[in-house]
């Protein structure tokens, strides 16, 4: 082990635990307006022909140094039709802020999004993140990244792509780029979809209501069932896979919080690490948190940072 090395890691550990203290005391919701949180931002990375929106936002880490770097990917959310790889000046900025203070590389993934008159589902979604993955082991290198220190995490939507990328192998979704995709050490999914064949009988029996997906995965369940484990996190999860946070709100009426419990269940099965934090009464997206309510965002970004940190440091 180079014990200089995780002592440096280390102190820069603490100091983003430190950090997001510090926003908990506040109160303060955004993070910086610019990017003085980062010493290099790379935008728009261009990971394969496919789009314009199939490209990298890479974030590199206050500290600047030449040595490989711990590194987390992000996939954002938007119910696989809406959404963009900015992060914005919320969430998932406090996140990579927190990290980039604790020696991290960032890296936000866009991806083509489901358009049926293109013939583009979520499947196709899958793929790109699994092309942008592939791209991120080809040039590691000269990007930075330690591919012993790999992260991926996302939100709805892009909490499930995160899972598959964590747990289905390299060759369930081929894309432009021939290579594998780097070995994920630990995923952070925020209320995530896990049971695809089962969306549509979770949302009746839990919220009373159906969410049909069938449009956005160009199929129903009758006309394609197997496109759908395709698609389902809960399908790959073997007993090889990274340890797993999930958080989700106790009240979400987009993506019931069952698919945790499910999720998490079957980890458990396998002896495979998982936590579910549970946000008492929280519901999807912004209505995850709210004033007074506990665990707050803050220390939800504070969990997540020790989660990766700690694996980051072992």
């Amino acid at each position: 082990m180079n014990t200089g090395k995780t002592n440096s890691f280390t102190r820069r550990a603490v100091s983003a635990l430190a950090l997001t203290a510090l926003w908990a005391g506040s109160g303060r919701v955004s993070a910086s307006e610019g990017e003085e949180a980062f010493s290099e931002v790379r935008r728009d990375v261009a990971y394969s022909a496919a789009s314009e929106r199939t490209a990298l936002d890479l974030y590199y880490p206050i500290e600047a140094t030449a040595a490989p770097k711990a590194t987390h990917i992000y996939i954002h959310g938007g119910g696989w039709v809406n959404g963009s790889k900015s992060l914005g000046n919320g969430f998932s900025r406090k996140v990579f802020e927190g990290l980039s203070e604790a020696g991290f590389l960032g890296v936000s993934v866009g991806y083509r999004l489901v358009d049926e008159d293109k013939g583009l589902f979520i499947k196709d979604c899958a793929t790109d993140c699994f092309d942008a993955l592939r791209y991120l082991k080809l040039h590691h290198e000269e990007l930075g990244i330690d591919l012993d220190r790999v992260y991926i995490w996302g939100s709805s939507a892009g909490a499930h792509l995160a899972l598959l990328g964590a747990n289905a192998p390299n060759a369930t979704f081929p894309g432009l780029l021939a290579s594998d995709i780097p070995s994920m050490d630990a995923v952070i999914a925020v209320y995530p979809p896990t049971d695809m064949p089962a969306y549509e009988d979770i949302s009746v029996l839990k919220n009373g209501k159906l969410r049909d997906l069938s449009q956005r995965i160009g199929a129903s369940s009758e006309e394609d069932p197997v496109v759908y484990s395709v698609i389902s996190p809960l399908a790959h999860l073997t007993q090889d896979d990274p340890p797993a946070l999930l958080i989700h709100g106790t009240n979400d009426l987009t993506v019931n919080i069952e698919h945790s419990y499910r999720y998490l269940a079957k980890s458990r099965s396998l002896e495979v690490p998982c936590e579910l934090v549970e946000v008492p009464g929280g519901g999807h997206g912004g209505k995850l948190f709210a004033e007074g309510r506990r665990p707050s965002q803050d220390e939800v970004v504070s969990r997540m940072l020790r989660f990766l940190i700690a694996h980051a440091e072992d």
